[in-house]
């Protein structure tokens, strides 16, 4: 049960950031925020609040990966896969 505390945790923490980083987007942006998801208008200049923002995401995303035994830069490449099929 521990183990689902911890995953449940770490979802809800990637869920948080993903959001935070969202509202950035759209605060500079407009429009659907994922247009920029690993872009690097989407990234941020160094020292931003954008910056901060996708590195804590890409922290989270990797916590939420590792916790599942995926290397989070082969889940990225899968969901860009699926991505481009769907496009």
């Amino acid at each position: 049960m521990a183990r689902l505390d911890c995953l449940a945790l770490l979802e809800e923490q990637f869920a948080d950031a993903d959001g935070a980083w969202a509202r950035e987007v759209c605060g500079l942006y407009g429009g659907n925020p994922y247009f920029h998801d690993n872009k690097q208008s989407g990234q941020g200049e160094p020292g931003s609040a954008l910056r901060s923002a996708y590195e804590a995401r890409e922290r989270a995303f990797a916590d939420w990966c590792s916790a599942r035994g995926l290397d989070a830069a082969t889940r990225l490449r899968e969901d860009e896969a699926i991505l481009h099929q769907l496009a």
